[in-house]
């Protein structure tokens, strides 16, 4: 299964669009959002990863303006989070 979904937040200008990918090894969630903030523009790109049975194994996002900066968290599906480098949350 493959899906396009693209929307507008309900207040505010911006724009989000989600693709989404479901193989069987698992699913893929990938977006990008365009918005605006405290009156400045912000792209804001994630990706999300889940097993075959939607259960959550990763989440990265990426702010692509202003200063870059990222987060990178993993999670073995029951609760335990660790961030991209291993250490516990």
């Amino acid at each position: 299964m493959e899906q396009q979904i693209l929307w507008r937040p309900w207040t505010g200008p911006g724009l989000e669009h989600l693709h989404l990918l479901q193989k069987q090894e698992g699913i893929v969630a990938d977006g990008l959002i365009l918005g605006v903030q405290e009156q400045g523009p912000f792209r804001l790109h994630y990706t999300i990863d889940c097993d075959s049975q939607w259960r959550l194994r990763s989440v990265h996002m990426s702010l692509l303006s202003g200063l870059p900066s990222s987060l990178h968290l993993l999670t073995d599906g029951e609760g335990t989070w660790t961030t991209g480098e291993g250490e516990a949350l």
